[in-house]
């Protein structure tokens, strides 16, 4: 096998991988005391507005901001600036 069917194989291993995506509406800093004294019902304070970008990682890793959209199968993300672009 030449180097560029080697190339083309490990690549197409690679594409198959699969990549954890989450997303990151808000974040806070709490202490345990707090924490553990959650409770159903209790309402959670972050900072910031409904407006503010959310956050996407793959595998934890920020990788793009986004507005929430609503689909008709569940909720989306639409890319508004990608990192490092």
């Amino acid at each position: 096998m030449n180097a560029s069917s080697l190339n083309s194989v490990n690549l197409d291993l690679l594409l198959e991988v699969p990549l954890e995506l989450s997303v990151e509406l808000a974040a806070c800093t709490k202490s345990t005391a707090e924490v553990l004294a959650l409770n159903v019902g209790s309402v959670v304070e972050f900072e910031g507005t409904s407006n503010d970008p959310v956050r996407l990682f793959v595998n934890h890793k920020l990788i793009a901001l986004g507005e929430l959209v609503v689909e008709q199968t569940g909720l989306g993300i639409k890319v508004t600036e990608v990192i490092g672009s």
